[in-house]
């Protein structure tokens, strides 16, 4: 497998341990459609990776580093009540990664980026999305 493909596993794997989500609702790639019997749901992927090289030589030594997202899926009774789950979650995850920022020795550190709030408030119940941005350092 490939770095990137093992990071996102360990993501997976952290974040099937937090309290209050299935570990089939833990998935990796983008989904566009989730049932709302899977709620709450994470979606992990990965998007721009940037390589710089770190020392000139045989071997080469590359500097990688790439944008780790990381969706989080909920339905509430109120847009309030989104916002605010939407506040727990996102500080559960950063907690939970942050507790070994190496993922077992993967990576050299995760940096939370940013976080990104949608909520919609159209049919019965809000549906609430946090796309939450991690800046992933890791040697390959």
């Amino acid at each position: 497998m490939s770095p990137r493909t093992d990071i996102r596993t360990a993501l997976q794997t952290v974040i099937q341990t937090l309290e209050g989500i299935s570990s089939a609702s833990v998935l990796i790639g983008r989904h566009r459609s989730i049932p709302p019997a899977k709620l709450p749901a994470i979606c992990i992927y990965t998007e721009t990776e940037e390589k710089q090289t770190a020392a000139i030589g045989h071997p080469r030594e590359i500097d990688r580093q790439f944008s780790a997202q990381i969706e989080i899926h909920l339905r509430a009774t109120t847009p309030a009540e989104a916002e605010t789950g939407l506040d727990a979650w996102c500080e559960k995850l950063e907690t939970a990664l942050l507790a070994d920022e190496s993922l077992g020795g993967l990576t050299r550190e995760i940096i939370p980026q940013s976080d990104q709030y949608m909520i919609s408030e159209e049919g019965e119940r809000p549906a609430a999305v946090a796309l939450c941005q991690y800046l992933v350092v890791y040697d390959c």
